[in-house]
């Protein structure tokens, strides 16, 4: 990717690198994601992708798709699926956006991505979890 010119693009380029500090940098503090506030969002992700460096993930690579749950509010709403092929494990996030700025960011739980890749579905799927209520470690 090129220098990222929009918000989303660069939430896009510093999830691939796994960058959870400028993530921190880029996203807007008066706004909640996840329906929590932005400090906890940050503490829920960067517990979701140290359990994928954990495990040896080094990178994740970004694919397009959207929220293809029947029940969710999210549904048909734009989602990234970022996957760590060395890992085999992936974080889906529903974005909201609008004119490159990103208005929210939730898990998604049915993604469906435009790529095809094989195995899709028995990579581990790596939730945002507050800490407060689990320990993945």
């Amino acid at each position: 990717m090129e220098k990222p010119s929009t918000q989303l693009e660069a939430f896009l380029f510093y999830m691939e690198k796994m960058d959870v500090e400028m993530i921190d940098l880029i996203l807007d503090d008066d706004k909640t994601y996840e329906d929590v506030s932005k400090s906890d969002f940050i503490s829920m992700l960067d517990m979701a992708i140290s359990y994928i460096k954990v495990n040896g993930g080094e990178q994740l690579v970004a694919y397009a798709g959207f929220c293809d749950s029947k029940n969710c509010p999210n549904a048909c709403k734009s989602a990234y699926s970022f996957v760590s092929k060395k890992t085999m494990q992936r974080i889906d996030l529903v974005t909201e956006v609008k004119a490159g700025k990103i208005l929210d960011i939730y898990t998604c739980y049915d993604i469906n991505i435009f790529d095809k890749i094989p195995n899709f579905k028995e990579f581990e799927f790596v939730p945002l979890i507050d800490e407060r209520d689990f320990d993945i470690f």
